[in-house]
């Protein structure tokens, strides 16, 4: 079954944009689903909707996210994560301010040039940052490279002209150290952008 986007997704043409049709789909006021193949947050984002909200009526088109978590997961073993966030943010105030506040606190900072696919600041590993854990083995990353067509795969449905605003934008990753800590993150960055 194919999911129906709302009309808005392909009127987007800019960064800010996206973000604030984010920001209404995850309040639950755009219907339908969102270009990344989600028609609700998932469940673990539930406590996160105020902070991504935020982030994303400040401009940060947030693209995936995930909170700090440790314990007993669904199959009895020992599941942790590490908070992190990624998606777009337009070169300039904004982007240095959240760059500056998270690099101050110690968070770990990834910003890759779309258009050019090069890492323009941040740690280089080949598959990204772990942020998940099953037992102490990595399951899931997050700042991986971005490669020429995954802006098109992975967002479905938007204006040649957002998929261009997107490409010039910086896609910015913010991951938290710490395993299983789930404020640090969200309280840094919403500082930086309030």
């Amino acid at each position: 079954m194919r999911m129906t986007l709302d009309g808005r997704w392909a009127r987007a043409r800019t960064v800010a944009d996206l973000a604030g049709l984010t920001a209404d789909w995850l309040e639950g006021r755009l219907p339908g689903g969102h270009p990344g193949g989600y028609d609700r947050p998932d469940e673990e984002t539930a406590d996160l909707v105020p902070d991504l909200v935020r982030l994303n009526r400040a401009g940060y088109a947030t693209d995936c996210s995930q909170p700090g978590e440790s314990g007993p997961g669904y199959d009895g073993a020992h599941w942790e994560q590490r908070s992190a966030v990624d998606g777009w943010v337009e070169p300039g105030e904004q982007l240095d301010r959240i760059v500056s506040a998270a690099s101050a606190a110690g968070l770990l900072v990834i910003q890759q040039s779309h258009s050019t696919g090069r890492l323009r600041r941040g740690p280089s590993p080949l598959r990204g940052v772990p942020v998940t854990r099953r037992a102490g083995r990595d399951r899931t990353w997050f700042a991986r490279r971005l490669t020429d067509g995954d802006l098109r795969r992975s967002l479905r449905g938007l204006h040649r002209e957002a998929y261009r605003a997107l490409d010039r934008a910086v896609y910015l990753t913010v991951v938290d150290p710490a395993w299983g800590r789930a404020d640090r993150l969200w309280h840094v960055l919403d500082k930086a952008v309030r």
